[in-house]
């Protein structure tokens, strides 16, 4: 938890301290996304083998190889838990702030391939159906994590003002303190379909 969250500090850092130079760049462009999670995680702390969802608004420019972004995500999921030994059913809601930035390194008319890297804050409430006393209930967490993501735009005409459609997958290492474990792991990989406007 302590190296999670040492990653994201640092990479908040260098964004506002004047390390990369946002003042150069016009945010004069959307994107909506929805998509799906599948969790991963150690057997004990984890939420793995488990489905979600989630809706996803960012804000970044629209020209440039380097293109910073700030955005904000809810997630749902439900399912079974992995909690020491046991598997309790949950229910699961989260409130992030995704900052990152995404690459595209080639100047294509239609297809524009992206990469990109993020550091995630973020809230979660989850709540467990468990015979243990100390388990059942709702407890809620700050979540500190990081993410790899990479996709596609397919844009409808070649100026780079025009609308595109994105697909997008990410894998994520995000962790929060749930059901009294500290280090409850909620690593996901997501796909995304959206629009850009």
């Amino acid at each position: 938890m302590k190296r999670v969250l040492r990653v994201f500090c640092i990479f908040i850092v260098v964004l506002l301290s004047g390390g990369f130079p946002l003042k150069a760049y016009a945010i004069d462009q959307a994107v909506a996304e929805v998509g799906t999670l599948i969790y991963g995680g150690t057997k004990g702390k984890s939420i793995s083998e488990t489905f979600g969802f989630f809706a996803r608004f960012q804000a970044q420019p629209r020209k440039g190889i380097f293109r910073p972004y700030a955005s904000a995500m809810i997630e749902y999921a439900s399912g079974t838990a992995s909690v020491s030994s046991e598997k309790p059913s949950f229910t699961m809601y989260s409130g992030m702030a995704p900052l990152g930035i995404d690459i595209y390194p080639f100047k294509t008319n239609f297809v524009r391939p992206f990469i990109g890297a993020m550091g995630i804050l973020g809230w979660g409430a989850m709540t467990m159906n468990s015979s243990t006393e100390s388990m059942n209930g709702t407890t809620t967490s700050i979540e500190f994590g990081y993410g790899a993501t990479c996709g596609v735009e397919i844009r409808t005409r070649e100026q780079a003002e025009s609308k595109a459609f994105r697909i997008s997958t990410s894998y994520r290492v995000l962790q929060g303190k749930f059901a009294t474990i500290a280090g409850f792991q909620l690593n996901a990989i997501t796909f995304g379909l959206g629009i850009v406007f």
